[in-house]
């Protein structure tokens, strides 16, 4: 080829190049946007559950019954930032693979989906841990009572 051939196929390569990069710019705005509204709603919701937690643990700590259990597990003081971090990435986990979705990626939204589903399983398994913590700490109160 000669001097002029591979100019012409350098300038058309990029010019596919750069028509490619338009046309995928608004999807990438896009998600760019989701991804920013997740991470506001993500900071909104952690914030909210975190002073939800602190204010009922402390309500259930001042139960006379209870009192000393919740206090044994020193939960009051973790339980409300675990709890707000999981639901935080709960929240971007899900806007995530609607960003992903928007770029038009389906393998990596069907594999953030089956992340997804797995995460409710998770929280249960907090909570019942959480249950059987105070259940256990209540009970070794009661047996050394009496």
């Amino acid at each position: 080829m000669d001097y002029l051939g591979w100019r012409s196929v350098f300038t058309e390569t990029l010019q596919r190049l750069v028509r490619g990069a338009m046309d995928f710019a608004p999807s990438l705005l896009g998600a760019i946007l989701l991804m920013a509204l997740g991470w506001l709603v993500a900071r909104l919701a952690r914030a909210s559950v975190d002073k939800l937690l602190s204010a009922a643990l402390k309500r259930l700590a001042h139960a006379p019954a209870i009192e000393s259990a919740v206090q044994k597990t020193r939960l009051p003081a973790t339980l409300p930032w675990a709890s707000g971090s999981l639901l935080y990435w709960v929240i971007l986990l899900f806007f995530l693979s609607a960003a992903v979705e928007h770029l038009g990626l389906p393998a990596a939204t069907a594999m953030l989906g089956r992340l997804a589903t797995y995460l409710p399983n998770l929280m249960l398994g907090l909570v019942l841990v959480f249950t059987g913590i105070v259940t256990g700490s209540l009970a070794h109160s009661a047996i050394v009572r009496a």
